[in-house]
């Protein structure tokens, strides 16, 4: 989400009232364009974020932990040559605009005592930033734009800067409410993004919400009870402008709320850091989901493909048993020798004793052909035993894939994703990362693994006063199954399908329990869209896991079925 002037507006005041007699300690650079400058004010440090990233350009002090680049750009390295150990003046905003202008003090390259400008550009896919000398002539800029990229502006090192076009819009406490009836064609809410600096399509969907109209509602409509509503809206505006406060609504960080139900925030800093901290996990969240079904389906194609290949194989190597019958055939034949591709002989296997062709390898003689007819049929059936072991671990492997997306499916959070993750790179599913190569000799033997470790909790709750655990993906399932159960709970899964395993810590249930139970297990499943599921359930006593076996895969007995509708823990009356 785009910040709009006024916000920005906030960040000013916040930034100018605590960087006030700070220096600039530390200069980093993150990925997609984000910087952080450290600064430090007696026993305090400060960390101002700017980001230049096209969807979440911004600026404001953040209290996170960022992964700066190793290798920083040259102009990070200009930054800290001009900038670290520079005293913050002020930032100042020019109008309403999407712009900060950072006033520092510092010695330059010669030892003299130098003012510095830095210009942040919250444009979208056109911001910058960009460092000024004293005469405000660019020294160098994250971004170059040239002439056949702009034509009103170049930022290009040694040329004197020039901001943004100007606006032309009318300040909110000077606001020329004639200009209403000139502009009567558009909808109201463009008249307020057109007319009033600093106001964008957030804060004018909220004054017209605030106005109950519609968001297309045109200017010439206005009554004059609305225009009077306006006025008074837009005056609320000037306050809450000048209160320096922002907002959250449903998620959403608002410059304007008239509605009463939204959280206020007099530092702006703290919304918009804990904002598009949650914006950024959510991100990471979607690109590590999207990336795991990605590998996961790329890899239950091959398995298919090559499962399909091996029934194939298997169903050629079944059908062998002419080939003995053509090797017994030719073996007791008492035609004459003949250099043929074929022979007709009696098949004295068919009870009407018809006449066989059979093909020849001219090359040999009879007797010959007969043991190559032996060799073939011997090599089919022990072929046979082999592609019916590959085929077993092939279905077994497609099945844990579908386990492995139906674990994708349910991740909740980036947590869960980063277990799963875990698991891939233990099945060899996800290389590891290769250190570089290197010609020291110290590089090039074998690195110590760094091992992440996730620990593997299921989720818990309790129904009719009984702990129930659901393993949410494979490292759960067998946490689950190896350590917390005992021999008398009760597992439930869903039949013949990929699914969770749900443990009921308790040797007697009730039954409408096993049904809770059973309609929880088929929600945590590959299943979970049906009417109607098939859920298996037995003792933890009658499962088995055998070794070499797959993440969460178990083999049970002794088990009954449950034919239940899928529903969430939520749908019961779960106890905390």
């Amino acid at each position: 989400m785009a910040l709009e002037g006024w916000a920005i507006r906030a960040v000013a005041e916040e930034l100018n009232e605590q960087l006030i007699e700070s220096r600039i300690d530390r200069i980093y650079q993150r990925e997609n364009g984000d910087f952080t400058f450290h600064f430090r004010k007696r026993n305090r440090n400060f960390k101002v974020l700017i980001s230049l990233n096209p969807e979440t350009a911004r600026v404001h002090l953040s209290e996170g932990n960022f992964k700066n680049l190793p290798r920083p750009l040259g102009f990070t390295q200009l930054l800290r040559n001009r900038l670290q150990g520079a005293r913050f003046v002020k930032v100042e905003q020019p109008g309403v605009e999407r712009l900060l202008e950072f006033q520092l003090v510092n010695l330059d390259e010669f030892g003299e005592l130098k003012r510095f400008y830095l210009v942040a550009e919250l444009m979208g896919r056109h911001s910058n930033l960009i460092l000024l000398n004293q005469e405000r002539w660019i020294v160098d800029s994250y971004k170059h734009v040239h002439s056949w990229q702009n034509r009103y502006r170049e930022i290009l090192p040694n040329l004197e800067y020039l901001g943004p076009p100007p606006q032309n819009k009318q300040d909110l406490e000077n606001l020329n409410y004639a200009s209403l009836n000139e502009n009567s064609k558009q909808s109201l809410a463009r008249w307020l993004r057109d007319n009033i600096d600093g106001i964008g399509r957030t804060s004018s969907e909220a004054i017209i919400k605030a106005l109950e109209l519609p968001l297309d509602f045109p200017v010439a409509a206005l009554s004059e009870a609305n225009k009077a509503d306006l006025k008074f809206l837009l005056a609320r505006a000037v306050e809450i402008r000048k209160r320096g406060q922002l907002f959250l609504t449903e998620g959403q960080i608002m410059p304007l709320d008239f509605s009463g139900s939204s959280t206020s925030w007099d530092q702006a800093s703290r919304v918009l850091d804990a904002y598009y901290e949650s914006l950024e996990t959510k991100r990471k969240y979607q690109s590590k989901k999207h990336s795991l079904e990605t590998i996961v389906n790329n890899a239950l194609a091959k398995a298919r493909r090559k499962l399909f290949a091996l029934e194939e194989d298997l169903s050629a190597s079944i059908d062998s048993e002419h080939l003995r019958i053509w090797g017994e055939l030719l073996k007791n034949s008492v035609e004459p020798e003949v250099r043929s591709n074929e022979i007709s002989v009696v098949n004295f296997y068919d009870p009407e004793l018809k006449l066989i062709n059979i093909p020849l390898d001219i090359r040999f003689n009879l007797q010959q052909n007969a043991q190559n007819y032996f060799r073939r049929y011997s090599k089919a059936k022990k072929g046979q035993k082999l592609i019916a072991e590959q085929l077993d671990l092939s279905k077994k492997e497609v099945d844990y894939l579908d386990t492995v997306l139906v674990a994708i499916a349910m991740a909740e959070d980036l947590e869960f994703l980063m277990e799963i993750e875990e698991e891939l790179k233990k099945q060899n599913l996800i290389k590891k990362t290769e250190a570089k190569k290197s010609g020291s000799k110290q590089t090039r033997g074998k690195r110590k693994e760094v091992k992440t470790s996730f620990v593997a909790q299921p989720l818990q709750i309790t129904l009719e006063g009984t702990r129930v655990s659901i393993g949410r993906n494979n490292t759960q399932n067998d946490y689950l199954i190896m350590q917390l159960a005992q021999p008398n709970d009760w597992w439930f899964h869903v039949k013949d399908s990929a699914g969770s395993h749900v443990v009921v810590h308790q040797k007697d249930l009730s039954e409408t329990l096993f049904e809770k139970a059973a309609a929880i297990a088929a929600f945590y499943s590959k299943e979970r869209d049906n009417s109607y599921v098939s859920v298996a359930y037995t003792q933890r006593r009658h499962l088995k896991k055998y070794k070499g076996a797959k993440p969460g895969a178990v083999h049970y007995t002794n088990f009954r079925t449950l034919y239940v509708a899928p529903r969430a823990p939520a749908d019961f009356e779960v106890e905390e």
